[in-house]
């Protein structure tokens, strides 16, 4: 299965990495191929915008992947 990963943390003085090695680990271990990840840094949840997620969502429309992967539903919704 094709997946993508998204990754979001609130300020700038956390590592978003520390969410990418687990998730990528994850995915590996379920034998998946990791399509893409997808990343916003410094962006509030509430933001209405974000860039990362934006470019995520146009992607899943076109198919590039089966299914999302995220730390934690907060970090998406």
């Amino acid at each position: 299965m094709k997946v993508a990963v998204y990754i979001r943390v609130s300020t700038m003085d956390q590592e978003p990495e520390t969410q990418a090695r687990e998730l990528r680990q994850f995915v590996a271990s379920r034998g998946w191929e990791l399509a893409e990840t997808y990343q916003d840094v410094g962006i509030s949840g509430a933001r209405a915008r974000r860039p990362g997620l934006d470019r995520l969502l146009k992607n899943a429309w076109q198919g590039k992947f089966e299914a999302v992967v995220v730390w934690d539903l907060s970090r998406m919704a």
